[in-house]
């Protein structure tokens, strides 16, 4: 072990550093005030510095010392003390100290109970760092890392102390804002840094973080900055989905009004189905009567009315969609369903996975439509049964769906928010009906039925949405 040993009297120091020398493999570097100190900290690295409370050094005592010591630069302090009185203790432990030695007790002789201090403080240190739940990193006046806690370590997958002497604005995204500049030691220049900044943590998870910054002086000398970022990426979470909740409310109020509206015109085109002509009487028929569904259903979801999971046979209502798509396909774009030896029962409602299994079909067709590389359309469905574990629970039987084409595929940032309420990539000039909401249907039809949905996409090469339904027991 390294230590720091910081004390005024050049007897008790060398009978100290003598002491320490004896428990074990360790290396001391002494110096007798505090100035000393923050000079050799610049450098170097401690595992624990043993600091006097007073120290001669009158500007600068072993209190204000250790604090600097504990706040920028993250390392334990074991105070030396031969003053028991309990305003002097009270005033080491707000400074960060994890522990005192009495000198009047005598050195040599206290030798073990030295050892064991020391090692109460250092675990003591480790379990204060562990606690902390937010991502502390100091940095000194030319903007290079001094400190970084556990949590930073962590979330940008480093080895302990890995990241020393590294400069922070390679690592964090506030620090590279264009108003970041090197510290001066003038205490009056302050960096304009964001109050909130993103970053991508090692496991690729987008996390929201708050920022605060302190600075650090002693001797009325800056000697850098701490940054404490508050992990607020739940919190945005939860934020974003109430507000989700509200637009949602919204939309049920309004879709009470529209069904009603709805309801005369299609009654009047119901009546005029009749006076059609044969060849495409069958597609305005469907049409009609996807209408009064969609309806019926929009009715029901104003009322909050929930409805009731039913026994089902997958592959009917897989081809009943196919015959449905097919009806109203575009002629440049072929759908196939890959046959299925299994007989697959699940619990849902037969409209409500008709209409998400259209969704994925009339997206693969505008995907095909779009890429127009003058090659033949094709829709893929493929159906199996599955073991799979989901969210942690023991492996069940799934029916899998396989949804894929060979359209213009999409990027990652597309596909990461692809289920997201709202959100849609087409314009009022492109696709003015877009709505930002088919996908977001599809996501709740397929978790109404207890299942879960997963997307690969690249562009230029197509999509492919899995969807997997808890099998009927």
């Amino acid at each position: 072990m390294k230590f720091l040993l910081v004390e005024d009297e050049i007897i008790q120091r060398r009978l100290l550093k003598d002491a320490v020398s004896k428990m074990g493999d360790n290396h001391v570097t002494e110096c007798s005030s505090g100035q000393e100190a923050l000079e050799l900290l610049k450098t170097g690295h401690f595992d624990l510095v043993l600091m006097d409370i007073h120290l001669s050094d009158h500007e600068m005592d072993g209190i204000a010392t250790a604090r600097v010591v504990h706040e920028f630069y993250g390392m334990p302090v074991v105070f030396l003390t031969a003053d028991e009185s309990k305003e002097t203790l009270e005033d080491a432990v707000a400074a960060g100290s994890f522990g005192y030695i009495l000198k009047s007790g005598g050195i040599a002789r206290q030798q073990s109970a030295y050892q064991a201090i020391i090692g109460v403080a250092r675990h003591n240190y480790r379990r204060e760092q562990k606690a902390c739940k937010d991502l502390v990193v100091c940095v000194d006046l030319d903007g290079k890392i001094v400190f970084m806690n556990w949590l930073g370590e962590k979330l940008l997958n480093y080895t302990e102390g890995a990241w020393r002497g590294k400069e922070l604005k390679q690592h964090l995204a506030f620090a590279s804002a264009a108003a970041w500049q090197p510290c001066s030691a003038n205490l009056q220049d302050k960096p304009t840094l964001p109050k909130e900044w993103e970053m991508i943590d090692s496991e690729g998870k987008t996390r929201v973080f708050e920022l605060e910054t302190f600075e650090i002086s002693a001797l009325n000398t800056r000697l850098g900055l701490r940054f404490v970022c508050r992990d607020v990426t739940e919190r945005r979470e939860l934020e974003h989905k109430l507000q989700q909740e509200e637009q949602m409310r919204a939309i049920g109020q309004m879709t009470a009004g529209f069904v009603h509206d709805l309801r005369s015109p299609l009654s009047t085109i119901v009546i005029g189905l009749d006076r059609l002509p044969p060849n495409i009487k069958p597609a305005m028929e469907l049409s009609a009567k996807r209408m009064s569904e969609m309806i019926n259903s929009m009715l029901k979801f104003a009322r909050g009315i929930q409805e009731t999971p039913e026994r089902i046979d997958l592959y009917k209502v897989i081809r009943g969609s196919t015959i449905d798509f097919n009806l109203t396909r575009h002629k440049n774009v072929n759908l196939e369903v890959g046959s299925c030896e299994d007989d697959l029962f699940i619990l849902g409602n037969d409209l409500d996975l008709r209409r998400a299994l259209m969704n994925l079909y009339k997206n693969a067709e505008e995907a095909i439509l779009e890429k127009n590389d003058g090659q033949p359309g094709a829709i893929q469905v493929d159906i199996a049964k599955k073991e799979l574990a989901h969210n942690g629970a023991a492996p069940a039987s799934f029916a899998q769906i396989v949804v894929s084409d060979n359209g213009k595929g999409m990027s990652r940032e597309t596909r990461d928010r692809l289920f997201t309420p709202f959100f849609t990539t087409k314009t009022a000039a492109t696709r003015p009906e877009g709505n930002g909401v088919g996908l977001m249907n599809v996501k709740g039809a397929v978790e109404r039925c207890g299942g879960f949905i997963a997307v690969e996409s690249e562009l230029g090469k197509g999509t492919q949405f899995t969807v997997n339904l808890p099998l009927a027991v």
